[in-house]
């Protein structure tokens, strides 16, 4: 009961943990006048890290602002005793990320956060003392070797660096330059890793009488490229002065500053005034340095009523370094409650086991910052203990979160997002005839400290639905730790084609609590036509949703995880080794894959012993699913074998294969007997094409994979045309016959004939027809269909296809899209708390580009969906003028998928409409689409949702966003949710207030939650003297309204002498518990390092959820110490 009562408690606490967490808003900046602090005149810094004792990181944006969000702040501990957390934290800047000589960089900052509250900290630097260059005080120098007269430059070089004069370089600091009649300019660059100064000189010849005249000018700072590892190039050029990267031009804005990801070592820069054109050599910076942050907080405490003593402590800290091209992190957190529990192993545990990557819900933070900086979390779940050793092209290896995937195996794929050890390391060229590549993971018990909850592995598969809302089947899902692909099938063979792996933030969002998966688009946006074009529409390639991911359950722990690969290359030829064993459960695979020529032979074998955990399927997007037994006792084994190859000349393709999988045999991807061997191409010959498609196949029933219900049959197919430019035809033929269990066997003959023809370059005309002439059971196959295409413009793009059979019925098809320029953007209509949501139309990562007429760019490969590379991308993007950009897509479908010989179960009608415009300082979006299947089981699903970001000011952002989504089953509701949110930021110069308005209500036929938020977070800092942080909520939920405030300022009174107060106080939790503290404190901060304080805690509360048995009110006097670094 208690276990069940704890996975309840964990989603209850989410509405009001937002009470809770505080927020930071910051900025480095240039101390330019030497006082430590910012003032609003001085420049900030970006792309530079700040790093936190608890290893959370931000980059800043090109106005050195961040904020952090989502931090412990001071709150009651329920499980240990009536005590608040407290909510001191330490934060610095990574002095390995700054590009250039800076001094006080290592001064780092602690402060303390009330609950639910903000707090401004400033980071100000100062550049060190850089020698300039100077012109030598040697006599000019002129001579005349030909025609045109030269002036010596003669410079005084610093140390370390190396100079060029108009491009050239320029050993001691010397050159010969050619002078012209009038003004001569020359561009002097001043070059080390990671830094070039540029200056301009000028030189004046004046021609009077047959003589010459030269005047030399001065150096006038010109401006500077700054690259530092790991960091975009940062330019900053006075007015006049343009730039190229790569022969690509790069737009400055009104402060001549700009960031651009550059790939490599070193980087040509065109520099142009003028007409005058001169080329610069960018070097990265080098890699080397140690930044480390802690801070130990040790609190003694006397209870004034018992005068019982406590000792209350944390020691937590984060470390990077970079040397010998290696980097390394580093985190440890441990507090006193911990001490207790490492005899059982706690440390290797992680402190929070609901939690993989760091995702935060729009609905439960603040979303407006007023800045473009990124969060990245390298200790997400908040493991006592997480290191990583890793080099850039050899991989990695440590201890914290790890992810076990087998990506691209047919057979033995398996999936785990766990808490423990692991190493991924490689050869580093991935070019060369020989190479290695070994990853292995070793996870303890995924528990949490108390052995209550634990996470529990789940792969769920979604047939195409004509929408794009899934459910997923298990709550709360762990968050960050799903997986979600499209796999692509044949929709008559079942046989995989590709499969493509989405990415969280610009493919879908999905909400861990209710488990509701949002795509992008729509799941049949990624289907493709069939190899014979007279079948009927739903019968090409068809896609299927595929989500592994975590889930947090009640129980007393589950299995350790061991797995472990070994891949090698030789050659064209790559072999590989695997195994993975979890309790009982164990997957062994084998595998070798050789290109010869334009063919890829492939072949897999892999066993399995036990049963796999939490497989599902659903045919309505979650509404309704399947799940598989879990047997005792099953073992088998399951094989692959596949060679695919272009064609002839290049053109066209085949694909074979033979896949079969004894009845014992198990892994995520299927469970039950398979054989099947098939084989489908297409080869054109000059102007001829012929297709071919066979297939036998012995397998489970694909519209009930668990029920053992089985289907047996062949299908004999092939085609051939003629193609031209203006026009094609083809004669298709089609032979089927199969046998379901309980229904009897299906068979037939068709012939088919299908065409094109192009009127004008913008309108092509299509036809099918498809006869059945023999027919062994089962439905009428005939079917004639009729399209259009339409592209009148390269923006514009209209697709209508429509078609009908006596058995199929009716089936239309019909998409319409705009975009401007060759990029079409469809990121997700989503607001990142953590990142800026523009700025991923700059990068492949983040964009649909258009290559040609016929090809897109999507990620291929899981580890290209790195959420954090996204984030990071985004605040690089926003540092330059995205062009404008407006898109909108439209799509109607009405039909369904039936298996071949069956007729659809049933009628569905499907459409929707998405539109987004992007301006300078706006975004808006807006999604709107519909789902309606008629049959033995009626089904209504509306999906609405909308929102945008603006910035009117810089110092001023404001966010929106709304969803809403309805399902309805033989016409009674079966979900609705409600998600609304607005939320706006406003900073000035001593400090910044927050603002923000959420709604959310979910509903199902068991559970129903509403929920409004009110929200408010002030913060202030005058000078080095005076501070405030703040937070105000009002929440109203069906527990009752909840009214949470809090309040901390601090004065220093005379040297380091501090006064602080803190007022905290929350009417209503979700036990009936409420709770108010009030605090007092003098203490002295003898540097930026070391403080001694006493005060005074006077803690009350109502209700057991805050703390277990302990008294309603205590009051403690108190002597603490801060050590930090």
């Amino acid at each position: 009961m208690i276990h069940t009562a704890l996975v309840a408690l964990l989603a209850s606490q989410a509405p009001v943990s937002q009470f809770d967490e505080g927020s930071v808003v910051g900025r480095v900046c240039e101390d330019l006048d030497g006082d430590r602090r910012c003032s609003p005149d001085e420049p900030g810094v970006g792309a530079v890290r700040v790093l936190l004792e608890t290893g959370l990181e931000a980059v800043t944006d090109r106005d050195g602002r961040f904020h952090l969000t989502a931090l412990s702040a001071r709150t009651p501990d329920g499980f240990a005793g009536g005590r608040l957390v407290r909510g001191r934290h330490r934060i610095k800047i990574d002095t390995t990320s700054l590009i250039g000589s800076w001094a006080e960089a290592d001064r780092g900052v602690t402060f303390e956060l009330p609950a639910g509250g903000a707090m401004l900290v400033e980071l100000p630097i100062r550049r060190a003392t850089q020698a300039p260059i100077a012109l030598s005080e040697e006599l000019p120098s002129v001579r005349k070797p030909a025609t045109t007269l030269e002036y010596e430059i003669a410079l005084v070089v610093p140390e370390g660096e190396s100079l060029r004069i108009d491009g050239r370089p320029a050993a001691q600091g010397r050159a010969w330059v050619p002078l012209a009649e009038g003004s001569n300019e020359f561009v002097i660059a001043a070059e080390r890793p990671g830094a070039t100064r540029l200056w301009l000189y000028r030189v004046e010849l004046v021609r009077r009488n047959g003589s010459a005249l030269v005047v030399p000018g001065q150096l006038e700072p010109v401006g500077s490229l700054m690259w530092g590892a790991g960091a975009p190039l940062n330019v900053e050029l006075v007015n006049g002065t343009s730039v190229r990267i790569d022969d690509q031009a790069v737009v400055l804005d009104e402060a001549g500053r700009a960031a651009r990801e550059v790939i490599g070592e070193s980087v040509r820069v065109e520099l142009r005034r003028g007409s005058r054109v001169t080329p610069v050599e960018v070097r990265r910076a080098g890699s080397s340095g140690l930044t480390f942050v802690g801070l130990l907080d040790l609190q003694a405490n006397v209870d004034i009523t018992t005068g019982a003593f406590s000792v209350f402590g944390r020691g937590a800290g984060a470390a990077r370094a970079s040397f010998a091209g290696f980097k390394l992190g580093a985190e440890v957190d441990f507090r006193d409650v911990d001490w207790s529990g490492l005899y059982a192993g706690a440390a290797v545990q992680a402190r929070r086991v609901d939690v993989f990557e760091r995702q935060l819900d729009p609905m439960r933070v603040q979303t407006a910052w007023a800045d473009d900086s990124a969060t990245v979390a390298s200790n997400p779940s908040e493991g006592r203990l997480r290191v990583e050793l890793s080099r850039e092209g050899w991989g990695r290896l440590g201890f914290g979160s790890a992810r076990w995937f087998q990506a691209k195996a047919d057979v033995g794929r398996s999936h785990r997002a766990l808490q423990g050890a692991f190493v991924e390391l490689k050869t580093p060229t991935d070019d060369s005839p020989f190479g290695v590549e070994l990853r292995g993971v070793a996870a303890p018990s995924q528990t949490d400290a108390l052995g209550a909850l634990v996470r529990r592995q789940m792969h769920e598969r979604f047939e195409s639905t004509g929408g794009s809302l899934f459910f997923l089947a298990k709550t709360p899902m762990v968050q960050g730790s799903e997986l979600i692909r499209v796999e692509w099938r044949d929709a008559v063979t079942q046989l995989p084609v590709r499969d493509v792996h989405l990415q969280r933030l610009r493919d879908y969002t999905v909400d861990p609590f209710s488990g509701r998966v949002l795509l992008t688009r729509p799941l049949s946006f990624y289907v493709g036509d069939s190899l014979l074009q007279s079948d009927p529409l739903t019968a090409g390639i068809t896609a299927v949703l595929v989500v592994d991911y975590e889930y947090v359950d009640a129980g007393l722990g589950t299995d350790g995880v061991i797995a472990g690969e070994l891949r090698g290359r030789l050659g064209p030829v790559t072999l590989s080794g695997s195994a993975f064993r979890e309790g009982a459960y164990g997957l062994y695979r084998g595998a070798a894959e050789a290109k010869l020529g334009p063919v890829l032979l492939s072949a897999e074998a892999a066993y399995s012993q036990g049963s796999v955990q939490g497989l599902a399927y659903s045919r309505d997007g979650g509404l309704t699913r399947e799940l598989a037994a879990n047997a005792v006792g099953n073992s088998g084994l399951g094989v692959t074998v596949r060679a695919r190859s272009k064609g002839l000349f290049g053109k066209g393709s085949w694909d074979a294969a033979w896949r079969w999988r004894q009845a014992g045999f198990e892994d995520i991807a299927q469970v039950g007997a398979l054989n099947q061997v098939s084989l489908r191409g297409e080869q054109p010959l000059g102007p001829v094409v012929v297709a071919l498609l066979a297939d036998y196949r012995d397998m489970p029933d694909p519209r009930s994979p668990f029920s053992g219900l089985r289907v047996t049959g062949r299908t004999l197919g092939g085609g051939v045309g003629y193609e031209s430019p203006a026009w094609g035809i083809r004669l298709e033929a089609r032979e089927f016959e199969q046998t379901f269990t309980n229904e009897g066997a299906r068979g037939g003959l068709t012939l088919g004939l299908a065409g094109r023809y192009r009127i004008t370059d913008w309108l092509q005309l299509r036809a099918g027809y498809r006869q059945q002439v023999l027919s062994l059971g089962g439905m009428e196959l005939t079917f004639g269909s009729i399209g259009v295409d339409v592209k009148p413009t390269r923006a514009m793009e209209l697709g209508l296809r429509g078609g009908w059979g006596p058995a199929l019925g009716p089936q239309i098809w019909g998409t319409l899209a705009y975009s401007r320029g060759n990029e079409t953007w469809y990121g997700v209509h989503s607001i990142d708390a953590d990142a800026p949501s523009t700025g991923e139309r700059r990068l492949v990562t983040g964009v649909r580009q258009q290559v040609d007429a016929d090809t897109s760019v999507f990620v291929e490969d899981v580890s290209a969906a790195d959420v954090d590379g996204l984030r990071l991308a985004r605040a690089v993007g926003m540092t330059q003028r995205l062009d404008d950009a407006f898109t909108i897509s439209a799509r109607y479908e009405h039909g369904m998928r039936s298996l071949e010989g069956f007729g659809p179960a049933q009628a569905r009608n499907a459409g929707g409409v998405t539109a987004a415009l992007e301006l300078e300082t706006i975004r808006v979006f807006a999604r709107g689409e519909v789902r309606d299947e008629q049959g033995t089981t009626p089904l209504r699903q509306f999906v609405a949702t909308g929102g945008g970001e603006w910035r009117p000011h810089r110092n001023v952002s404001m966010t929106a966003r709304a969803l809403w989504t309805h399902s309805m089953k033989s016409e009674l509701m079966v979900g609705r949710s409600v998600d609304a949110t607005a939320a706006i930021a406003w900073r000035f110069g001593p400090g910044a207030v927050m603002a923000r308005y959420a709604y959310k209500q979910e509903w199902t036929s068991t559970f129903e939650q509403r929920l409004h938020v009110i929200s408010l977070l002030p913060t202030v800092k005058l000078g080095d003297r005076f501070a405030v942080g703040a937070g105000g909520h009002l929440g109203f939920t069906r527990f009752g309204p909840i009214l949470s405030a809090s309040l901390r300022p601090s004065v220093r009174v005379w040297e380091g002498l501090e006064v602080a107060a803190e007022v905290a106080a929350r009417s209503l939790a979700p036990d009936a518990g409420g709770w108010a503290s009030l605090r007092a404190e003098l203490g002295y901060r003898f540097d930026h390092r070391f403080f001694v304080g006493a005060g005074y805690n006077a803690f009350g509360f109502s209700g057991t959820g805050l703390d277990f048995g302990a008294a309603a009110a205590q009051g403690r006097v108190y002597l603490r110490t801060e050590f930090s670094y």
